[in-house]
C-alpha cells in the first residue's frame, strides 16, 4: 500500500501538485472478513505519517 501511496506521491509533485498530509486520510474498504485481515494503522508518505478514516466526505459532485 505504501508503494502505491509513494507512486501517488511522486507523480503528484511530478505535475507541480502538493499532498497536504495534514488534511489527507485513507480508508480500506472490504467486507467485514476481509477487514478483519488488514493491520494498517497508518500510511507514510515521505516523512509524514497518513492516519485511517472511517468515514467518507463527497468534497463535490
Amino acid at each position: 500500500m505504501e508503494a502505491c501511496i509513494a507512486e501517488v506521491h511522486q507523480w503528484m509533485l511530478s505535475q507541480k501538485l502538493k499532498l497536504n498530509p495534514e488534511k489527507t486520510e485513507f480508508m480500506i474498504i472490504g467486507t467485514r472478513q476481509q477487514l478483519e485481515k488488514v493491520n494498517i494503522d497508518c500510511l507514510q508518505v515521505g516523512d509524514r505519517q497518513i492516519m485511517p478514516s472511517s468515514v467518507a466526505k463527497n468534497l463535490g459532485s
